[in-house]
C-alpha cells in the first residue's frame, strides 16, 4: 500500500515538474520567437511607450515595423519614424498626409488634438506599421536590462532543469 502512494506522489511531482518546464520553456520561446520569427519577415519589433496612439496602440504593446516605400503609405495608415536625424527613440503616428511632391508626411497621434507640428521627411521613417501584439513590449523593455537577461536564461535553464527532473522521476518507476 505504501509502495503504491510512494508512485502516486512520485507521479505527481513528475507532472507538476513537467508542467511548470512546459511553461516555463514555453514562455522563453514565445518571447524568443516575437523577436526572431518577425525579423524573417523583414519587420522590426517597436515598443509603444507612450498614450499618443490610443486606443489603438497602448503603452507596451510591440508593433512590427516594414521598410517599404514611403510613395506608396496612405492617409491612415500607422508609421514609425524618427522626429529629427539626431532622434534615438522611434514615434508611431498615423498619417494624415502624404505630399508626394515634398516626400514628407504630415502625421498626427490618434490620442492628440492636433497634427504634429513637423513635417516628416521620408528619410526619417522607418516604416508601416503591419502588426502589434499587446503588453508583450514591457516583457521586451525589462529584457534589454542586464538583470532581464540573467532572469531570462535563469528561467530557460529552469525549465530544462524541471523537464529533465520529470524525466528522471519517470524513468524511476
Amino acid at each position: 500500500m505504501k509502495e503504491k502512494r510512494s508512485m502516486n506522489s512520485s507521479r505527481s511531482v513528475s507532472l507538476v515538474l513537467r508542467f511548470f518546464a512546459i511553461m516555463l520553456l514555453g514562455f522563453t520561446l514565445i518571447i524568443t520567437g516575437s523577436l526572431i520569427v518577425p525579423r524573417i519577415f523583414n519587420c522590426a519589433p517597436y515598443v509603444i511607450i507612450s498614450e499618443s496612439m490610443t486606443p489603438e496602440l497602448n503603452v507596451g504593446d510591440v508593433v512590427y515595423v516594414r521598410d517599404e516605400d514611403p510613395s506608396t503609405y496612405a492617409e491612415g495608415d500607422v508609421i514609425s519614424f524618427y522626429m529629427n536625424s539626431d532622434a534615438l527613440t522611434p514615434v508611431t503616428h498615423r498619417v494624415v498626409k502624404n505630399d508626394l511632391n515634398k516626400k514628407e508626411f504630415v502625421t498626427k497621434g490618434d490620442a492628440n488634438e492636433k497634427e504634429d507640428i513637423i513635417p516628416i521627411p521620408y528619410e526619417y521613417v522607418i516604416g508601416r506599421v503591419k502588426f502589434r501584439i499587446p503588453f508583450i513590449g514591457n516583457i521586451l523593455l525589462f529584457l534589454e536590462s542586464v538583470t532581464g537577461k540573467i532572469i531570462f536564461v535563469l528561467l530557460f535553464l529552469a525549465g530544462v532543469l524541471m523537464m529533465e527532473l520529470s524525466s528522471l522521476k519517470a524513468v524511476r518507476k
